[in-house]
């Protein structure tokens, strides 16, 4: 029975009838060498700290020509949807298939187009009219739903590249998230949309997770003038959950 401290330098040997030796405090393991060893049925857990490389969603390629209609398209645990679109070979799954610019005499036009309707957006505004909506706010869209949850840092939304008369590029627009699809929070207003530029930005400052995301465009580049929105690819960038 030992009442204060107990000091080995050797080792620690327990025999006899005694079978445990019951620590009820901090085991210090000192270094002492350039070897350690566990015994006895001991659990070791290393915690590693998280890596926060941004990732790319989708982290697959999505089929082009696909629907995003009708509850959307489905493919590797994404699913997209879109408001409306001008179908042919403007359909919503063309955002996601990794192709980022078009050049005129290079067919198929691989880009996503709103609905063909001439009120979808005001032609001498370049604004959203109440064809298609979302939350109160006037514009189409295109959705992106994932298989685990991210914290979005950036969206990159490619315009159409295609003849000057033809590319209907986004001004003005509205990133929407949701956890799970049913409550959905703005997350980020955008409004410097390049007209020429084929590359744009969109940063988005939220801790929050979410698994659904939809860019809303809300404005569209009025010269020339156009009734429907284009968008060439879009990518979101993220740390998973």
């Amino acid at each position: 029975h030992v009442e204060g401290n107990v000091y080995v330098s050797s080792n620690l040997t327990v025999s006899g009838n005694v079978s445990d030796l019951n620590v009820v405090s901090n085991v210090n393991m000192l270094h002492t060498s350039n070897t350690a060893s566990i015994k006895l049925n001991s659990n070791v857990v290393t915690e590693f700290p998280r890596s926060k490389k941004l990732i790319k969603y989708p982290r697959v390629v999505i089929a082009s020509g696909q629907s995003g209609l009708s509850g959307g398209y489905t493919q590797d645990g994404y699913t997209v949807q879109a408001s409306s679109e001008w179908g042919g070979t403007h359909m919503t799954s063309n955002v996601f298939n990794g192709i980022k610019s078009y050049q005129t005499g290079s067919p198929p036009d691989y880009a996503w187009l709103s609905g063909g309707d001439p009120d979808t957006y005001t032609m001498s505004t370049g604004l959203a009219t109440t064809v298609d909506q979302f939350q109160d706010e006037n514009g189409s869209w295109v959705g992106l739903a994932l298989p685990d949850k991210i914290k979005l840092s950036s969206v990159h939304l490619y315009n159409r590249r295609d003849q000057s008369n033809s590319v209907r590029p986004a001004r003005k627009g509205i990133v929407w998230g949701s956890d799970g699809g049913s409550t959905w929070y703005r997350i980020k207003d955008f409004t410097n949309g390049s007209m020429d530029g084929a590359l744009n930005v969109i940063s988005v400052d939220s801790n929050a997770l979410y698994d659904h995301f939809r860019v809303q465009i809300t404005e569209m580049h009025n010269s020339p003038q156009k009734d429907a929105v284009a968008i060439g690819e879009l990518e979101f960038y993220g740390v998973p959950e």
